[in-house]
C-alpha cells in the first residue's frame, strides 16, 4: 500500500474502509498482531457487530481462534454486542459479570 493511501477514505470520513485497507496488508497486520496467546490472565473480549470505526468483532474472533489453537488455558469470552462502535458502552453489566466470576480474591 503506497504511503498516504488511506487519506482519501479518510477525508471522506470512512474510517471503517481506511481501517480494512490498512489490514490488507497482510504482512503488516501479522507484524502489529498482539501475541494474546502469551497473557497470563482471563480474557473478555466486547465487540461492536455494527462497528463503524474498525472490524471490532471480525478481529475479536480472529483472536478467539488463536486462542484456541493455541490451547490457551486460561478462560476466555468474546461478547459481540449488537450495534455500532459505542454500542459496548452501554453494557458494563457485561464487563461486571466477567469480572465478578473469573477475577475472585482466591
Amino acid at each position: 500500500m503506497p504511503p498516504y493511501a488511506t487519506i482519501p477514505l479518510l477525508l471522506k470520513g470512512d474510517r471503517l474502509g481506511a481501517f480494512q485497507m490498512m489490514l490488507n496488508e497482510k504482512e503488516a497486520a501479522k507484524k502489529a498482531a498482539i501475541p494474546v496467546e502469551n497473557i497470563n490472565g482471563n480474557i473478555l473480549l466486547v465487540s461492536a457487530t455494527k462497528d463503524q470505526e474498525w472490524s471490532s468483532t471480525a478481529m475479536s474472533d480472529s483472536i478467539m481462534k488463536r486462542l484456541k489453537e493455541n490451547n490457551f488455558k486460561k478462560y476466555y469470552q468474546h461478547i459481540p454486542i449488537e450495534g455500532g462502535h459505542t454500542e459496548p458502552l452501554k453494557h458494563f453489566d457485561v464487563i461486571h459479570e466477567f469480572l465478578a466470576n473469573h477475577f475472585k480474591n482466591e
